[in-house]
């Protein structure tokens, strides 16, 4: 986990393309 900045959604933005590119 790297250090969370504020206004920085990096867990958020992390999970999308990690769960669609598992899809796809």
């Amino acid at each position: 986990m790297e250090a969370r900045e504020p206004g920085r959604p990096t867990p958020t933005y992390h999970l999308v393309p990690n769960t669609s590119q598992s899809q796809v």
